[in-house]
């Protein structure tokens, strides 16, 4: 029974990698082919999931979030669907599964960045981005996004 359990386990995480283009972006590193190839993704119809913050928090809360989702978003005019994610920071440790934490996902309206007309910089476009996010979550996941 058990080796059954891993051989389907084994089979979904090759189902994901083999029918999902999967890439890792590293942090710190500005790599222009990574960059053009997600641009290239967008342009020809796919979506990408992009993590702004880069990392995981260790409290729970919001980070200050990286540019490039900005970057791209800015590039491509691709619309951004804004996700809240409450509740993984109880994910610690294997006992979890016999807790059954509660995650919530709260999805936003899609939403475009304004052109690169209107002279919106980057660290700007990262915010915007970032406070949609963050009408999404409870208070106490804020963070450095929290009004003062």
């Amino acid at each position: 029974m058990r080796l059954r359990k891993v051989s389907s386990a084994i089979k979904s995480v090759n189902y994901l990698w083999n029918h999902w283009v999967v890439f890792p972006v590293y942090q710190g590193v500005a790599d222009r082919k990574i960059i053009r190839l997600m641009e290239q993704y967008v342009n020809h119809g796919f979506a990408l999931v992009i993590f702004p913050e880069g990392t995981r928090s260790l409290k729970a809360e919001l980070i200050p979030a990286l540019h490039g989702a900005a970057l791209i978003a800015q590039r491509t005019g691709a619309f951004i669907l804004p996700v809240g994610i409450a509740g993984t920071e109880q994910l610690k440790g294997w006992t979890w599964i016999f807790k059954r934490p509660q995650i919530t996902v709260n999805f936003g309206k899609p939403f475009q960045l304004p052109s690169n007309d209107d002279k919106l910089t980057r660290e700007d476009a990262t915010k915007m981005i970032m406070g949609r996010i963050t009408d999404l979550l409870p208070p106490e996941y804020h963070g450095v996004y929290a009004e003062k």
